[in-house]
């Protein structure tokens, strides 16, 4: 059975300093704040290579 790290390439990381904890959480809140939401109906009305081609992409693209 595979766990979500493997799947997901998640990675975890605990900082003890505030200001350097703030800075990245600001430019998290900046990454999603330009980032659009795709909902699962517009994901389904995409022809199927293109959902292929996402999750391709999605697996291989962490260790590229």
């Amino acid at each position: 059975m595979r766990c979500s790290v493997d799947l997901n390439y998640e990675s975890n990381i605990l900082l003890q300093d505030e200001a350097i904890t703030q800075a990245i959480s600001e430019r998290q809140q900046e990454y999603i704040d330009q980032s659009d939401q795709i909902m699962l109906p517009t994901v389904l009305a995409w022809r199927y290579y293109r959902r292929i081609w996402h999750n391709v992409i999605a697996t291989i693209g962490p260790v590229l």
